[in-house]
Protein backbone atom coordinates (compact mmCIF):
# COMPACT_ATOMS: atom_id res chain seq x y z
CA UNK A 1 0.00 0.00 0.00
CA UNK A 2 1.60 3.75 -1.16
CA UNK A 3 1.57 5.74 1.58
CA UNK A 4 -0.33 9.38 1.01
CA UNK A 5 2.50 12.17 -0.11
CA UNK A 6 1.70 15.53 -0.78
CA UNK A 7 4.42 18.21 -1.87
CA UNK A 8 4.10 21.43 -2.52
CA UNK A 9 3.48 22.84 -6.21
CA UNK A 10 2.99 25.81 -7.95
CA UNK A 11 1.58 26.81 -11.78
CA UNK A 12 4.04 27.51 -14.04
CA UNK A 13 4.10 31.35 -15.76
CA UNK A 14 2.23 31.29 -19.05
CA UNK A 15 4.21 30.05 -22.12
CA UNK A 16 4.19 28.81 -25.81
CA UNK A 17 6.08 25.35 -26.22
CA UNK A 18 7.05 23.55 -29.45
CA UNK A 19 7.79 20.40 -30.52
CA UNK A 20 7.52 17.40 -33.25
CA UNK A 21 4.56 16.38 -30.70
CA UNK A 22 3.18 19.36 -30.99
CA UNK A 23 2.29 23.54 -29.95
CA UNK A 24 1.15 24.54 -26.86
CA UNK A 25 -0.46 27.41 -25.61
CA UNK A 26 -0.94 27.93 -21.62
CA UNK A 27 -2.20 31.34 -20.43
CA UNK A 28 -1.76 30.70 -16.84
CA UNK A 29 -5.13 29.19 -16.47
CA UNK A 30 -6.00 26.88 -19.69
CA UNK A 31 -3.65 24.70 -21.81
CA UNK A 32 -4.30 23.77 -25.18
CA UNK A 33 -2.43 21.99 -27.75
CA UNK A 34 -2.34 21.50 -31.38
CA UNK A 35 -0.85 18.02 -32.14
CA UNK A 36 1.74 16.97 -34.12
CA UNK A 37 -0.35 16.37 -37.19
CA UNK A 38 -1.74 20.08 -37.15
CA UNK A 39 1.53 22.01 -37.37
CA UNK A 40 1.74 22.64 -40.74
CA UNK A 41 -1.49 24.32 -40.11
CA UNK A 42 -0.80 26.16 -37.26
CA UNK A 43 2.33 27.62 -39.18
CA UNK A 44 0.28 28.95 -42.36
CA UNK A 45 -1.75 30.14 -39.47
CA UNK A 46 1.09 32.02 -37.81
CA UNK A 47 2.43 33.34 -41.49
CA UNK A 48 -0.85 34.95 -41.70
CA UNK A 49 -1.12 36.23 -38.92
CA UNK A 50 2.17 38.00 -38.70
CA UNK A 51 1.87 38.95 -42.31
CA UNK A 52 -1.81 40.40 -42.38
CA UNK A 53 -1.64 41.62 -38.54
CA UNK A 54 -4.44 39.82 -37.51
CA UNK A 55 -6.35 36.28 -38.39
CA UNK A 56 -8.94 33.30 -37.27
CA UNK A 57 -8.67 30.11 -38.48
CA UNK A 58 -10.05 27.06 -37.26
CA UNK A 59 -9.87 23.60 -37.92
CA UNK A 60 -12.38 21.11 -36.20
CA UNK A 61 -13.62 22.57 -33.25
CA UNK A 62 -9.95 24.61 -32.66
CA UNK A 63 -9.76 28.11 -33.73
CA UNK A 64 -6.24 29.43 -33.90
CA UNK A 65 -5.51 33.71 -33.96
CA UNK A 66 -4.74 37.02 -32.78
CA UNK A 67 -4.06 39.73 -33.79
CA UNK A 68 -0.44 42.36 -34.04
CA UNK A 69 -0.85 45.27 -31.46
CA UNK A 70 -0.69 48.74 -33.52
CA UNK A 71 3.25 49.63 -32.57
CA UNK A 72 3.71 46.48 -34.15
CA UNK A 73 5.78 44.79 -30.69
CA UNK A 74 3.56 42.56 -29.37
CA UNK A 75 1.01 40.02 -30.44
CA UNK A 76 -2.29 38.51 -28.68
CA UNK A 77 -2.20 35.00 -30.02
CA UNK A 78 -5.63 32.81 -28.64
CA UNK A 79 -6.32 29.35 -29.64
CA UNK A 80 -7.92 26.16 -28.29
CA UNK A 81 -12.03 25.60 -28.49
CA UNK A 82 -14.43 28.10 -29.12
CA UNK A 83 -16.12 28.45 -25.77
CA UNK A 84 -12.58 27.89 -23.67
CA UNK A 85 -9.70 30.22 -25.80
CA UNK A 86 -6.31 30.60 -24.18
CA UNK A 87 -5.20 33.58 -24.73
CA UNK A 88 -1.89 35.40 -23.75
CA UNK A 89 0.35 38.10 -25.23
CA UNK A 90 4.01 37.36 -26.68
CA UNK A 91 6.35 40.01 -28.08
CA UNK A 92 6.65 39.69 -31.47
CA UNK A 93 9.91 38.76 -32.11
CA UNK A 94 9.00 35.45 -30.22
CA UNK A 95 6.57 34.65 -32.24
CA UNK A 96 8.57 35.23 -34.86
CA UNK A 97 11.49 32.42 -33.71
CA UNK A 98 8.08 30.07 -33.52
CA UNK A 99 7.24 30.72 -36.73
CA UNK A 100 11.10 30.24 -38.18
CA UNK A 101 11.34 27.12 -36.46
CA UNK A 102 7.84 25.59 -37.74
CA UNK A 103 9.36 26.32 -40.96
CA UNK A 104 12.10 24.05 -40.00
Amino acid sequence: MVEPLTVPARSPKPYLHLDNRGFVIFDGGRCIIFAGNTLGWVRETIELLLEEKRATRHRGDHFLGGMVSEDGQTVTLYGGPADDLATVDVDLNALEAVQAQLRG
